[in-house]
């Protein structure tokens, strides 16, 4: 039981990672255009940093309420 459960666990794992890689492919104009009004690298990163790290949080949240809920 223990396999299926790190399994399920890793394919979750990668299917969050393509998902917000496919994201921020998607998001490369926006960057373009707030790099050239002037944004500097460090705040884009931060902002996506935010973005990917509360996306993940209310991910993991909704996982640990499904699980605890069962």
């Amino acid at each position: 039981m223990s396999s299926i459960k790190l399994f399920s666990f890793f394919f979750g794992v990668l299917n969050q990672l393509g998902l917000l890689l496919a994201k921020f492919a998607g998001k490369s104009p926006q960057i373009s255009l707030r790099r050239a009004l002037g944004a500097s690298r460090g705040t884009t990163f931060l902002q996506h940093l935010v973005e990917i790290g509360l996306i993940g949080a209310t991910g993991g949240l909704l996982g640990l309420g499904l699980a605890v809920g069962r």
